[in-house]
Formats: structure tokens, C-alpha cells, sequence
């Protein structure tokens, strides 16, 4: 939560084989809110083989213009 007690909450999708991030991707920046509602889809290609062997990894952040 920022000073004036909302965010711009965003959330980074990684794809990780082996502990280690092989993909990324972010979703739009949502202005101002608590309580965002994400309606995106993300796709990663895997080969068949591999599926077992992957995790994804979410984590929500605020965007800050100043870092």
C-alpha cells in the first residue's frame, strides 16, 4: 500500500525448470486499487516431456514510478 493508502498492483508469472527462471511474463499495471481482478491468460510452451519437471511461479508486486 502506498502513502495515500492504495497501489498499482502488477503480478510477474515465471516459469521455472530446475529452481531456475527459464520464462517471464508480467500482467498490466492495475492504478490505484487493494483489490485487483486480473482477467489475462499467459501460455508457456513445454514440450510433453517436461511438464512434470516445471513450476510456475507468481508473485504480486507494486509498481512504484520512483523504485
Amino acid at each position: 500500500m502506498d502513502v495515500g493508502g492504495l497501489s498499482d498492483p502488477y503480478v510477474k508469472v515465471h516459469l521455472l525448470q530446475g529452481g531456475k527462471k527459464v520464462r517471464k511474463k508480467k500482467t498490466t499495471i492495475k492504478k490505484n486499487t487493494l483489490n485487483p481482478y486480473y482477467n489475462e491468460a499467459f501460455s508457456f510452451e513445454v514440450p510433453c516431456d517436461q511438464v512434470q519437471k516445471v513450476q510456475v511461479e507468481l508473485t504480486v508486486l507494486d509498481y512504484d514510478k520512483l523504485g
